[in-house]
């Protein structure tokens, strides 16, 4: 890796890359707390949900203390152990041992635990009343941050254009601060879907500015790094949702004094709160923390000189690049203006025009295979997926930080290879990877009660690294770096507005298929397999190549493509 130049004032730079990038840190937060919310919020907001769920419960419990009867192991299949006059399981030696009323009375529990367990299974697949009605409107409630996101993303261009970067990202820090305490104190249904879709609005909004605003002021020798730093914070932040919603759910579960102090204050706002019911909302609630950092912290960086440039606030620009250590400020200046001397203001040049029609298939593609990927699918249900290989509550909880911790991991060192290997290397690479370890789950719950969680958990966990070093690091950078400055904050928003809204369809998607029956998940992984092969093609027939050159340089490169 190459030495940093000694003109860089590496402080100023990293501290305003890090400031800007806490909005990436709150996207990632934002998507990932969802994953620890979503069972209470189901629970708490549709009775017929309610209902099923106590049903089991009760059978559950009932079930438990069957097979506390004469110690009878918890992972027993009792329809294989009753026999006609006595337990299958029962060794010689008991039986000797035992008197015939003994025998009689153990032969009995396991009998009752068969069929408790075939009560529990009929239970769980039996559809009440209004369940589907139910089950929709909870994807929605899930969902509907999505829709914000894709309309913050295609209409967050022309606001990003005419206000600043910075001015944005203010607003999109006060929209993730009143989102998080909605959420929290939400009156009813209706104010808590209004305020995961502000939300929404609020990661939309980032997820083009701030790249936008980073490969703005970066160096072009250090860029890809950089930008990646935004990808950093992202999965930084869905790691620290992770924890946080691990670490609330002991907290009330345990009731220690964090449960305490939140029985008071659910007792202000609404007497009579389940624990369940606080516990989805303080998730939500330590959002509110970082936002009002964020908001606080933005006031001490500067505008993206480029973005001044083009409104003609030329002192402004070369301060802003003399103060991160450009030694060739009035150069730079002067390349900035000659990519931007035959364009109006930027809210004035329309993007789809024949010239950027190149631009625009790269960043839609590139958007749209980083969704069909799977990824969010596996990050907005994890605790589901993890839950469906036989882990507990708490256990998948806290099974979904490893997820984490393997997306941050793979993230640093991506952080470093993005800028050596390059964007394209880096999207086949992970591709190639991606669809191994999607054939080897949907291999494995084709398998169905067979499934070995010992193969699949590593296979989910192994298509996140594959994920973190290639594609989730490479999509920001590459969409911000391949159109013309004129135009490339609603180029940004283009390729943003595309991931947002295969999101949207995937995460809604993939519950429906996954439920069609015990095994369908696998029809889900294969097509996300067969997606991130097709990607692999594309990267190798089609992309260009970014790494190293200036804004200015590469527009020229992309246009000559063209």
């Amino acid at each position: 890796m190459s030495r940093p130049s000694k003109g860089v004032r590496w402080s100023t730079l990293i501290y305003i890359v890090i400031v800007s990038a806490l909005g990436g840190l709150l996207f990632g937060f934002d998507s990932g707390v969802i994953s620890g919310c979503e069972k209470g919020m189901q629970l708490e907001y549709f009775e017929v949900l309610q209902q099923k769920a106590a049903d089991i419960a009760a059978i559950e419990t009932e079930l438990e203390i069957a097979k506390a009867e004469e110690a009878v192991p918890a992972d027993l299949d009792p329809a294989s152990a009753v026999s006609a006059e006595i337990p299958a399981e029962i060794p010689a030696a008991d039986v000797n041992a035992d008197t015939a009323a003994e025998t009689e009375a153990r032969a009995a529990v396991f009998s009752k635990v068969a069929e408790l367990e075939k009560k529990l299974a009929a239970k769980k697949a039996e559809k009440y009343a209004g369940e589907d009605e139910a089950n929709f409107w909870h994807g929605f409630t899930v969902s509907v941050a999505l829709i914000g996101t894709i309309i913050g993303a295609f209409g967050i261009g022309r606001p990003s254009d005419r206000f600043g970067r910075r001015k944005i990202l203010l607003v999109m820090a006060v929209f993730y601060f009143i989102s998080a305490v909605g959420c929290a104190f939400p009156p009813n249904w209706e104010t808590l879907a209004f305020m995961r879709f502000l939300g929404g609005v609020a990661i939309g909004g980032s997820s083009v500015v701030v790249p936008l605003y980073i490969v703005e002021i970066a160096p072009g020798k250090y860029r890809g790094r950089l930008v990646a730093m935004n990808q950093f914070n992202i999965v930084l932040g869905i790691l620290i949702s992770y924890v946080s919603n691990y670490y609330v759910a002991l907290a009330i579960d345990n009731q220690t004094a964090v449960w305490i102090w939140c029985e008071k204050l659910a007792g202000f706002f609404a007497a009579g709160m389940t624990a369940e019911a606080i516990k989805w909302r303080l998730m939500f609630g330590v959002e509110a923390f970082p936002a009002f950092l964020f908001f606080l912290l933005l006031f001490t960086i500067p505008e993206s000189p480029r973005w001044l440039m083009r409104y003609g606030r030329r002192e402004e620009a070369k301060k802003v690049l003399e103060s991160i250590g450009d030694e060739n400020a009035e150069e730079t200046v002067g390349q900035i203006a000659e990519s931007l001397k035959n364009a109006s203001e930027g809210e004035n040049v329309p993007l789809f025009q024949k010239k950027y029609l190149w631009p625009i298939f790269l960043a839609w593609a590139v958007a749209m295979f980083n969704q069909v990927s799977g990824i969010n699918a596996i990050n907005y249900y994890a605790p589901r997926i993890f839950e469906m290989f036989d882990f507990g509550t708490q256990a998948a909880l806290a099974s979904t930080i490893g997820l984490g911790v393997v997306n941050l991991t793979f993230t640093v060192a991506a952080f470093f290879f993005i800028d050596w290997f390059g964007r394209r290397a880096l999207l086949m690479f992970g591709a190639l990877g991606t669809c191994a370890m999607h054939c080897l789950a949907a291999w494995q719950i084709s398998l169905g009660n067979a499934a070995n969680g010992y193969i699949a958990i590593p296979a989910i966990l192994g298509f996140i690294a594959f994920f973190a070093i290639s594609q989730g690091a490479v999509i920001w950078v590459f969409i911000s770096e391949i159109f013309p400055n004129a135009v490339r904050a609603k180029g940004q928003a283009l390729g943003s507005f595309t991931h947002w809204f295969m999101c949207t369809i995937i995460s809604w998607a993939f519950p429906v298929v996954v439920g069609l029956s015990e095994t369908s998940g696998q029809y889900a992984f294969m097509f996300f397999a067969c997606m991130t092969l097709l990607q692999f093609f594309f990267a190798w027939r089609l992309m260009p190549e970014t790494k190293g050159g200036t804004i200015e340089s590469l527009e020229k490169q992309i246009m000559k493509e063209a």
